[in-house]
């Protein structure tokens, strides 16, 4: 299903001004393979792109988390 075009824009500047309110120096943007998920690959790309981007400009420590493939209750299973 796909929700439509969007970029985080708006999202970076909400996060910009509450970085500067608290003084943040770092910032964690978990589980974005499901926002990014929405996207075809090239806007992906380019939120990524535009994250990065951000991050340098802002001066933030930024980590970000994406699961890779496989489902969850795969995950969950004990290795042999």
């Amino acid at each position: 299903m796909k929700a439509g075009e969007f970029d985080l824009i708006g999202t970076l500047i909400v996060l910009q001004a509450k970085a500067e309110e608290i003084n943040a120096t770092c910032i964690v943007f978990d589980g974005i393979d499901v926002l990014l998920g929405l996207l075809d690959p090239v806007a992906e790309r380019r939120e990524i792109y535009r994250i990065r981007d951000w991050l340098s400009k802002t001066r933030l420590t930024g980590m970000i988390t994406q699961k890779v493939g496989g489902n969850e209750a795969d995950l969950l299973k004990p290795r042999s």
